[in-house]
């Protein structure tokens, strides 16, 4: 399907111009779920349309019905076990239950599934999360080399191959990696992009320069980090928050101490916690021989907040920065 038909950036309701997508390799998110849909059929596999408002077009109101507010709709598949996955046909590293971001909806309408499952919440449907490992040493001069493999799951993985494909090209992708990372990015491999895996998997071997001076190495404690600008910047808040999606990251860093120079100091560990639990944070570091292990954690479990909840939220994310952007101070002995 994806070979042959293209999405035109459009999303609508009705498949109004199906032989046309067909006949010229483009159409709208509906044109392509129409035929999707009767392709599943024809499989002898159990489908239906689920319809929905996206996101920037609001909610559904729960007061009254109205089909008016509904604007889109994806696919939605019966297993064997009677459990339902999703999809929508249209975008680049959209797959099952991976879908684009402005389509996950808290209420959306299964149209044609069993009785008593008509009404479903898209903000949870998949898993979510992103793995680092980082290997890092001080080469001498200030210049640090080392290796970083990273695994992305559901939505994550969605948002990464949509970076891949918004580039340019792999070069023009790989000097925005490099800007990001504040140095060169010598080998870099990518898996998982064109392929129906809900994963992408990227290596890649780096150097950068750190600060130095006579006596001492300032490093950074992340070198890839999570998070490093706060987004909650006003005193108050009026609105509810809105998180795209769940999700979980963790990234373990390793730091081999160079010969001649020892720690001179280390960021503390922290634990952050809302009082739900909904959204928490983990940073442990500590040094064993040679080698400094950090351990970093976050976890989202809803995308939803009240704006009571602002203050706290801004608080999580102040200590986020912090500790994405806190040094190693290493000593010359």
């Amino acid at each position: 399907m994806k070979a042959k038909i293209k999405w035109n950036g459009k999303f609508a309701f009705y498949g109004n111009k199906v032989k046309d997508a067909i006949k010229d390799g483009v159409g709208s998110n509906a044109d392509i779920n129409f035929v999707l849909l009767c392709a599943f059929r024809d499989a002898g596999i159990k489908a239906f349309p689920v319809l929905l408002s996206r996101r920037d077009m609001g909610r559904l109101p729960y007061s009254f019905p109205s089909l008016s507010k509904l604007n889109t709709f994806i696919i939605g598949i019966l297993t064997n076990q009677g459990n339902s996955v999703y999809l929508d046909g249209s975008t680049n590293g959209a797959n099952l239950n991976i879908l684009n971001p402005t389509l996950l909806v808290d209420r959306a309408r299964e149209y044609g599934a069993p009785a008593g499952r008509e009404w479903v919440d898209l903000t949870g449907i998949g898993t979510n999360k992103v793995d680092v490992l980082i290997e890092a040493s001080v080469e001498g001069e200030g210049l640090v080399k080392g290796k970083c493999s990273a695994a992305y799951r559901g939505q994550m993985a969605y948002d990464y191959a949509k970076g891949y494909y918004d580039a340019k090209d792999t070069a023009d992708y790989k000097e925005k990696k490099q800007a990001d990372l504040g140095g060169d990015i010598v080998q870099l491999e990518i898996k998982g992009l064109d392929s129906l895996s809900t994963g992408v998997q990227e290596s890649l071997t780096f150097s950068k320069k750190v600060l130095t001076n006579d006596d001492y190495i300032y490093l950074p404690s992340m070198l890839f980090p999570h998070i490093t600008k706060n987004p909650f910047t006003q005193s108050e808040r009026l609105l509810p928050i809105e998180f795209s999606y769940p999700y979980q990251c963790r990234i373990i860093c390793y730091w081999d101490i160079p010969e001649g120079f020892q720690v001179e100091e280390l960021p503390e560990p922290v634990r952050i916690v809302l009082a739900d639990n909904s959204c928490r944070c983990t940073y442990s570091i500590s040094q064993k021989g040679d080698r400094i292990n950090i351990v970093y954690q976050f976890v989202l479990d809803r995308i939803l907040f009240s704006q009571m909840e602002y203050p706290d939220l801004k608080k999580i994310w102040e200590t986020l920065c912090a500790k994405n952007t806190e040094q190693i101070v290493l000593k010359k002995i």
